[in-house]
């Protein structure tokens, strides 16, 4: 019976260092040593099905008729897979969550909260060191500082300390009228004293004048009041008017000196201070006459005096400007000389002329 053909083995492949070593499978590393492969194996096992079965014996290495691989030099010694891995690096502990939440901005954009800072300060008159930039903003947020806290501290405080005192005047008035009292049950002649005095202060006659007195009070108020408003009135609708056309007018005089010769004018007006309503209309005069009369003789004053000194100034420039010519004058140097032109030669109209110029003169 023929043997059945069998399918010609893959070529094996071609082995240059260890990383190909590492790399190949378990088929082509068998191809390469010469090793049967596990489906190899399993026919052989069944061309023979009556034999007995024996120990296994390893293979003899089967001889190719042709090289079919080509064996590169010998590789350097082989590195194990297990020795070039290294070992997995522990996981980082997660960061802790900062104490509160907060958010750092630079100029631009928030920016992470750098958390490994650390403070160091001194606040309530107490040492703190190393505390981190989270522990820093709970503490901020818990009122280490509070502005608006610190501004009612401050004003519990001087509201304490008013009331300390009201309340020791209050203690000092309370011991007065308690010696008052006491004196008023001990002495017959105080009590006497005091019980006229008060039937004096308080008799209906006493009682009628003071109240007389209080509406007088009032209706004096009322009337300087009413005095006040009227003078405002007359300030903004006469006077304001008035001094500010003549000040318009005449520029060259300032408003302190009108206000100075104002206040000279009307000085003989003046009643306690002020002056009365009844001469608003003296007031109106006096600016419309003789205040407006002395700022005009005061401007045009001025104004011939500008004008002279405008005068003045520009005969200045114009006779410095005239002496600076003369001097440039007398200083420039003289016009350069031009040069002395050659002599023109004499137009002859014959030869003869020409040689008798040349020849001296028979007189000579």
């Amino acid at each position: 019976m023929p043997a059945p053909a069998t399918a010609p083995a893959p070529a094996a492949p071609v082995i240059q260092s260890a990383a190909d070593y590492l790399n190949q499978t378990d088929e082509n590393l068998a191809a390469v040593l010469g090793r049967p492969q596990a489906a190899e194996a399993g026919r052989q096992g069944a061309m023979n099905p009556t034999q007995e079965a024996e120990p296994a014996t390893p293979a003899e290495p089967a001889v190719p008729a042709e090289p079919a691989v080509e064996l590169a030099p010998a590789p350097e010694p082989v590195v194990t897979a297990s020795a070039t891995v290294e070992a997995p690096k522990a996981p980082e502990p997660p960061k802790p969550a900062p104490l509160t939440q907060f958010a750092v901005r630079d100029a631009e954009s928030e920016i992470e909260a750098p958390l490994e800072l650390r403070f160091s300060f001194k606040a309530n008159d107490k040492q703190y060191d190393d505390v981190p930039l989270d522990k820093l903003v709970k503490m901020a947020q818990m009122g280490y500082y509070n502005e608006d806290r610190e501004q009612q501290v401050l004003g519990s405080k001087k509201y304490v300390a008013e009331s300390q005192q009201h309340q020791a005047e209050l203690e000092h008035k309370l011991a007065d009228i308690d010696q008052q009292v006491d004196r008023f049950m001990r002495d017959e002649a105080f009590r006497a004293r005091a019980i006229e005095l008060y039937q004096q202060q308080n008799s209906p006659e006493a009682r009628a004048t003071r109240a007389e007195q209080q509406l007088q009070a009032t209706h004096a108020q009322i009337a300087r009041d009413r005095e006040a408003q009227q003078i405002v009135a007359f300030i903004q609708t006469d006077l304001t008017p008035r001094f500010t056309a003549i000040m318009t007018a005449h520029p060259t005089v300032s408003e302190q000196e009108v206000i100075g010769h104002y206040t000279m004018l009307t000085a003989p007006l003046l009643e306690a201070g002020l002056i009365p309503r009844s001469k608003f209309g003296e007031v109106k005069r006096l600016i419309d006459t003789d205040l407006r009369h002395w700022v005009e003789s005061k401007h045009e004053e001025r104004t011939t005096q500008q004008k002279a000194k405008v005068e003045a100034d520009a005969k200045a420039t114009q006779e410095i400007a005239k002496q600076k010519r003369l001097v440039a004058r007398r200083t420039a140097p003289p016009p350069a000389s031009a040069p002395a032109q050659p002599a023109k030669r004499a137009a002859f109209k014959s030869a003869q002329e020409w040689l008798d110029s040349a020849l001296p003169h028979p007189n000579y």
